[in-house]
This record gives C-alpha cells, sequence and structure tokens, in this order.
C-alpha cells in the first residue's frame, strides 16, 4: 500500500497529506455506524485518546475489508471521495437538498420557511431556491419532515453518494463507502437516479460549492 501512494503526488503538492490519508488512515473517516459493525468497542473507546492507534486500526480495516491500494487521481468520483471530513457531511446536506429542491422551494408559508431555514442554514437554503435547480430539478415530491429536515437531507445526499460511488475503481469505492451509513447502498437502489446521474450531480455541485477542491484534481477524461 505504501509503495502504492508514494507515486501520484510530491509531498508539496496541496493534496499529498489528504491523499496519504485517504489511502492509509480510512479509520479517521469511518462513520460511525461502520465502526460499530466493524471495529471492537475497546478499540473506538480508545481511538479518540490514542491518535496513533489510527495507524493500527486502519490497517486492520484494510487487511478485513481488503482494502485495494488508490494508484492516481484520476477517478472522477476522487474529489468527493476524499472530501475533508466536516465538508464531506455538509457537501451530503447541500446534496439531499438538491434532490428535495422541489418540495423546498415550494414551502411558502412563513413559519414553514422559518422552521426549514433554521435546520437547513442559510447557505443551503439559498443555494436550493435559487441555484440548484440549474443542477437538476429534483426528484418531485419528497418525504421529509420540517422539523428534521436537515438529518433528512443529508441522509438523502448520503445515498447519492453511495449510489455515485458504485461508478468508481474498487479502492476509491471502498474508502468512500466506509465514510458513508452503512445502509445508505441499499437505500441507493431505490434512488430515481443511474449511478452515472449521481456521479453528474455530485461533480457538478461539488464546482459550485468547492470549486478551489475540485480544482486540484485532474480534469475528468
Amino acid at each position: 500500500m505504501n509503495a502504492a501512494v508514494a507515486s501520484p503526488l510530491s509531498l508539496r503538492h496541496p493534496l499529498a497529506g489528504p491523499f496519504l490519508a485517504f489511502c492509509l488512515l480510512p479509520s479517521l473517516t469511518l462513520h460511525p455506524t461502520q465502526a460499530q459493525a466493524l471495529v471492537p468497542g475497546t478499540v473506538l473507546e480508545q481511538a479518540a485518546s490514542l491518535p496513533t492507534l489510527h495507524r493500527h486500526w486502519s490497517a486492520d480495516l484494510a487487511r478485513s475489508c481488503a482494502l485495494e491500494p488508490v494508484a492516481d487521481l484520476v477517478d472522477p468520483a476522487l474529489p468527493l471521495a476524499m472530501l475533508p471530513a466536516a465538508r464531506f457531511e455538509m457537501f451530503a446536506r447541500y446534496a439531499g437538498a438538491l434532490l428535495a429542491g422541489q418540495s423546498i422551494r415550494r414551502c411558502i408559508a412563513r413559519a414553514d420557511v422559518e422552521a426549514v431555514q433554521a435546520e437547513l442554514g442559510d447557505a443551503v437554503l439559498n443555494f436550493t431556491r435559487h441555484r440548484a435547480a440549474a443542477i437538476h430539478p429534483g426528484l418531485g415530491d419528497l418525504a421529509w419532515r420540517t422539523e428534521a429536515i436537515a438529518a433528512d437531507t443529508t441522509a438523502l445526499g448520503h445515498v447519492m453518494l453511495a449510489q455515485a460511488f458504485t461508478t468508481a475503481a474498487p479502492a476509491i469505492r471502498q474508502r468512500g463507502l466506509l465514510r458513508l451509513p452503512i445502509a445508505a447502498p441499499e437505500h441507493a437502489r431505490d434512488l430515481s437516479l443511474s449511478p452515472a446521474e449521481s456521479l453528474r450531480i455530485s461533480l457538478a455541485l461539488l464546482q459550485e460549492i468547492e470549486p478551489e477542491w475540485l480544482s486540484l484534481f485532474p480534469a475528468p477524461r
């Protein structure tokens, strides 16, 4: 695995650190539901206080999940799979709000708008109301709860990411899926988008909200 991550980037490249962490330390971004299924409870308890434990934990994950090495940066799904943790979760919220855009844009009662704004935040709501439809019109009526729309849209975004990752090379698909709730791939089967559509929408959204991050990767061939 070490040899596989030595060649694509010089250590001065801005992606060198994130790329090495993505390749060698999957435990750092493991979704809690994945951790519960894959990692002994005692390891989880110690990980927060013993950061060096992540090296051993990640090595065990690589063996138990048969993680393949990542050879280069050219896979179109890699910018999504490598997003830093906080931005990954925020991206999922934007993605879910984009897919629920028709329902959100039809929300006009003042109390409902204020509740959605409080849940999603100004940036996500403004994006959904004014820019999201240029990427995708939304999936029509979706069941969502105004009081929990942040959680619901984030979950929907996770599902779209799970489907987008199915287009990736095995090494990237495996690591990307480990960042998502363990049930996300199963729910992705019910999404009325093809994997290619989910990837296209996700990359278009990334260009809108994280253009500097996306610019660090090779342009898709």
